[in-house]
């Protein structure tokens, strides 16, 4: 009974940490716009970043993809930046300029490859409250 807890314990200690990290599976073809967090809440005068990456398939791995580009709204001001010494990984930071109205705004990210490989794009949602950041210029 003794041997049976123990391994049952020795079990549990190496198959948790497995069980909490995310793991994301590799598209069967193409490649995935991936984000961090794909609804972010954010005041005025604020910024925010995110990850961004793009998961590629094995078919995909040497395919050249296009700069990512996001369509939606210009009232939230979004940058991509890359990530110096990782492919396929992007920063993109979300600033909401003071006087922008409260809302939910809708981003599409998207690209295409020089090939045949497809590639699934994604949304982001930004809702920008009422709340102002007071700035005291004393």
């Amino acid at each position: 009974m003794k041997k049976i807890l123990l391994t049952l314990a020795l079990m549990g200690l190496f198959t948790a940490p497995t069980l909490m990290a995310q793991e994301v599976e590799a598209p069967k073809s193409g490649a995935v716009i991936m984000l961090e967090n794909n609804k972010v809440q954010i005041t005025p005068g604020q910024t925010q970043e995110l990850d961004v990456s793009l998961l590629r398939s094995e078919r995909a791995e040497k395919t050249k993809f296009n700069a990512i580009s996001i369509n939606g709204s210009n009232a939230v001001q979004l940058e991509m930046k890359e990530v110096a010494d990782a492919k396929d990984n992007w920063t993109l930071q979300v600033t909401v300029p003071e006087g922008t109205e409260p809302g939910t705004y809708y981003y599409v990210m998207s690209s295409r490859s020089a090939g045949s490989q497809k590639v699934k794009g994604a949304t982001l949602a930004i809702k920008v409250t009422g709340e102002s950041v007071a700035v005291n210029n004393d």
